[in-house]
């Protein structure tokens, strides 16, 4: 489904309407304030004042949002000083933050804001095998793996110098762990997920040269 601008706009004014007045007085069982917006096909990207006797963030401090049914989906957020009529900051906090687009739950949307702990987002490398490492986000979700050995393509003939590669990236994961890249593709077996694409490197002052960064 596509929107035209008009359309777009439309979506967003009616989003901002809708959370300002629904923030404040919802919450979870759980203690935690409740983020109500309108289900909507399209992101909705939003600045909202946070309730100063509610919420207990700190300036730049990421906010972790839940959706409670519907989707299920969740996102982040970040809190930002208020600002005032003047262009000056104020007292309170704003959280800004991109409501994914609603998959099949087009009514009422409702978030739980993580509200009495930091909600901290870090990558994290581990070790796949010895010749590959892989990064994680927060949620332990693959991102992308990095192949700092060698890799061979057995299926090749032994002969065939693009057979083995090293010191690429691949896979590349999706936001729904969906394969981005491809590795030794039937058409070009010398492209291998983000890689160095210069194939001969010459250094100087050095006579061994030039070196093929594609012999793996």
């Amino acid at each position: 489904m596509s929107l035209d601008s008009s359309t777009r706009a439309q979506v967003v004014a009616t989003a901002v309407v809708a959370i300002l007045v629904a923030l404040a007085p919802h919450h979870s069982t759980a203690g935690d304030p409740v983020l109500v917006v309108p289900g909507q096909p399209v992101p909705i990207s939003l600045t909202i004042e946070l309730p100063k006797h509610d919420i207990e963030f700190g300036n730049m401090d990421t906010v972790a949002l839940t959706e409670i049914g519907g989707d299920e989906a969740s996102t982040v957020g970040t809190v930002m000083p208020s600002v005032q009529a003047d262009g000056t900051v104020g007292e309170g906090f704003r959280l800004a933050t991109v409501i994914p687009a609603a998959r099949t739950h087009f009514e009422q949307r409702r978030f739980r804001l993580a509200s009495r702990e930091r909600h901290r987002i870090g990558f994290s490398l581990k070790e796949l095998n010895a010749k590959s490492l892989r990064m994680d986000d927060h949620r332990q979700r693959p991102v992308f793996a990095y192949n700092h050995g060698v890799i061979v393509r057995d299926d090749l003939p032994k002969n065939e110098h693009r057979r083995s590669r090293s010191c690429y990236i691949h896979p590349v994961w999706g936001l729904h762990g969906e394969v981005l890249t491809d590795d030794f593709p039937k058409d070009h077996y010398h492209h291998h997920g983000v890689f160095w694409t210069w194939p001969y490197i010459d250094l100087p002052d050095d006579d061994r040269g030039p070196y093929d960064s594609w012999q793996g």
